[in-house]
């Protein structure tokens, strides 16, 4: 029988495999929590490299601080908070609109992860925040990541249990290893541990 563990391992592999759309990494947070994510790019543009990058920071998320990359820049931009926010005594009336990485290359062959370490706001389980993204190449195509394609955050709690349906690619790998095999050969319910989910794409396997 396959345990528990191994199963969430195998369908997070699966996940990683076959994305080809820029994704946040790790897709699920706790909400008004400080946190690491990255957007993660997982090729080029018509076999040539990514040379920039701009993700568009959502409402609601502050203390926007971004990771800096080996040969790359960063380019900051803001946009006002309305209305200003108490930050431990300290009013804070602008925030970051977005974060740019540019000057760099990343070759078609490769993947990589712009991360950021950011506040995220209130939320209820289930909720989602796009992570709109802007992607660039050395051959002058752009790609942007945006609506139903955009790097997407679902927010969960201590010890909620959310559906597997709530995490859509992660429900189509679950329903295709469902079709290989019952339920009771693998052990497991229709639900899984939303924490235990975030764990595994925290150890990058998502």
């Amino acid at each position: 029988m396959v345990s528990f563990t191994s199963l969430i391992l195998l369908v997070a592999a699966g996940v990683a495999g076959v994305s080809g759309h820029a994704s946040l990494q790790p897709p699920v947070a706790i909400p008004n929590r400080s946190t690491q994510i990255g957007i993660r790019i997982p090729h080029g543009c018509n076999k040539t490299s990514t040379t920039r990058v701009t993700v568009k920071i959502p409402d609601g998320v502050t203390s926007v601080k971004p990771e800096m990359l080996a040969g790359w820049q960063i380019q900051l931009a803001e946009r006002d908070l309305n209305p200003p926010i108490d930050s431990h005594g300290t009013l804070i009336n602008k925030t970051l609109d977005t974060v740019t990485w540019f000057g760099g290359y990343l070759p078609d062959a490769y993947y990589l992860d712009f991360n950021i370490q950011c506040k995220l706001p209130n939320a209820t389980d289930g909720d989602t925040l796009a992570f709109e993204t802007v992607q660039s190449c050395e051959n002058g195509e752009v790609t942007n990541w945006n609506g139903p394609s955009a790097p997407k955050l679902t927010f969960f709690r201590n010890n909620t249990l959310l559906k597997v349906e709530d995490f859509p690619l992660m429900s189509s790998n679950l329903r295709t290893a469902a079709q290989d095999s019952s339920a009771a050969h693998w052990g497991v319910s229709s639900m899984v541990s939303a924490g235990a989910l975030a764990a595994v794409a925290a150890m990058g396997f998502m």
